[in-house]
């Protein structure tokens, strides 16, 4: 599999969610997940906005490009409401590797829905990668996972593989910057209708945590950039896969 530019941004959007995760665990630890969603969001939108005053455009999209927007942005806020939970109680070298089976769904989307197929190399080379980063937590772990870890780290990698793939088909469908700011704005808008409804107490944590949940949320969008750009300049089917992979950074600085 040739090193395209669409594979490179790919890979540093991979290193900026995986960084990003690793100070996402400290925040949840510190301050709960439902804080550590609603902070790192909002600061994650903070360099999305800038950088769209200064790419501005506002593209013409219909009501179907509307609805997926809506959709991708909500389950990409359930998929951290079950990530976030999960960092709470459990390792990041045990929860991760469930999570990172997100490529698998992303693939079959693309498949399905796009009709991008992999080449033979492509597919080895993606599936040993996911087959590596299992592998990598199971010395330790032993397969001994509980239930209630299983099921968040299930609920986590259907709805990140589901609302990448919708990502992705979003950034190749109309402008990426604006795709991006307006499903960061949407899950985050989810995030704050969530917490009206559960009355969840968003005070604001001391400055240690905040500086984690900045790197985080800055971290996250920068990620969110670099596989944008990634896709469109290559196929989904491998793109998505590469930056889904990001556990593998986390995975790493966790043993780290």
């Amino acid at each position: 599999m040739a090193l395209t530019a669409g594979i490179i941004y790919g890979l540093l959007g991979m290193l900026g969610w995986g960084v990003a995760d690793y100070f996402a665990k400290k925040a949840v630890v510190r301050a709960g997940a439902y804080r550590s969603i609603f902070y790192t969001q909002a600061f994650g939108l903070i360099p999305l906005t800038i950088l769209f005053l200064f790419l501005p455009k506002i593209p013409s999209f219909n009501s179907g490009l509307f609805l997926l927007l809506l959709v991708g942005g909500t389950i990409d806020f359930v998929g951290f409401i079950f990530f976030y939970k999960g960092l709470k109680f459990e390792k990041l070298s045990i929860f991760t590797p469930i999570v990172a089976c997100n490529p698998i769904i992303l693939i079959i989307l693309s498949f399905l829905v796009l009709g991008e197929v992999l080449s033979i190399s492509q597919g080895i080379g993606i599936a040993f990668a996911i087959i590596g980063l299992i592998l990598m937590s199971v010395e330790r772990t032993k397969l001994r996972v509980n239930k209630k870890t299983m099921t968040l780290g299930l609920g986590a990698m259907f709805s990140w593989g589901t609302s990448l793939f919708i990502y992705g088909m979003l950034v190749k469908e109309m402008y990426w910057v604006f795709a991006i700011l307006v499903f960061s704005l949407i899950t985050f808008i989810a995030s704050i209708l969530f917490f009206v409804v559960k009355k969840v107490s968003l005070k604001i944590p001391d400055k240690n945590t905040l500086g984690f949940m900045a790197t985080v949320g800055i971290l996250d969008t920068l990620g969110s950039i670099f596989f944008a750009i990634g896709v469109t300049k290559e196929l989904l089917a491998i793109v998505g896969p590469i930056g889904a992979l990001y556990p593998a950074v986390t995975l790493i600085l966790a043993r780290m």
